[in-house]
Formats: C-alpha cells, structure tokens, sequence
C-alpha cells in the first residue's frame, strides 16, 4: 500500500526495517530525493502492528523511541509525518521533537505527535514550523 502512494517514479524511496542502535527501528522509513541539493530527506516513519495484541499507545510510543535514535544528530527542533498502522485500522500523524514547544502553545499531544486532523491555529503553526 506504501509505495502505491509514495511512488519511486515520484523520488520517494521506501526504505524497510533500516538497522538502528538498540533494535529501535520504524518498519519503513520513507525518504523524498531533492535533485536541487541531490540527497535524500527524511519525511515518514511507518509502524505496521496487527489488530491483535497491539494498541495504538504502544505504536506510537515505538515510534518515538526509534524516530529519536534516528534523528539523534538534529540538534534543533524537527518535524516529520508517522503513519501508524494497526490491521486495517490507520493513523496519520505530525511529530515534533520539541514537544515542549506544542505545550507553550497549548497544541493537543501525545509524546510530540499532533493527529494531522488537528487543526492548528495558523500563526501558532508558523511559530512552531520555522
């Protein structure tokens, strides 16, 4: 289903199971090729579950642990999209490293992740997405 969206043809290369310290590691990291700066940009982790014997909570938890091993070497704040995925029943979401910053700003969160449905007040996105 991933890459029926994200398609090579288009620059986007899904990249399975990539190796991380501690065993933390999404399923799929997905990655857009810029040709302006020719390398590649980090833009969303997947976590696939079954329906059974997993919740979201513990999802997205997996997800933080592994995006903040991956993303270990951005010393300022960064954001990515996360696609949690339990069975047939998927989430989509924005995450921010610096979950602090969503606090100020009163921004509803779990461990950084906003829900994309969340509708952020424009001029509290521009603050939080320099």
């Amino acid at each position: 289903m991933i890459n029926n969206y994200f398609k090579l043809e288009d620059n986007w290369h899904v990249v399975p199971e990539q190796a991380q310290v501690f065993n933390k590691k999404p399923d799929y990291v997905i990655q857009k090729y810029r040709d302006i700066t020719d390398d590649f940009k980090l833009e969303v982790f997947v976590k696939v579950k079954s329906l059974i014997n997993s919740n979201f909570t513990k999802i997205l938890d997996q997800l933080a642990d592994s995006v903040l091993f991956t993303l270990d070497y951005y010393r300022d704040t960064f954001s990515c999209f996360m696609i949690a995925m339990k069975g047939t029943k998927i989430a989509f979401y924005i995450y921010h490293n610096s979950s602090d910053i969503l606090d100020n700003y009163n921004i509803c969160h779990y461990r950084g992740f906003v829900p994309i449905n969340y509708l952020i007040p424009f001029g509290d996105y521009n603050k939080t997405n320099s």
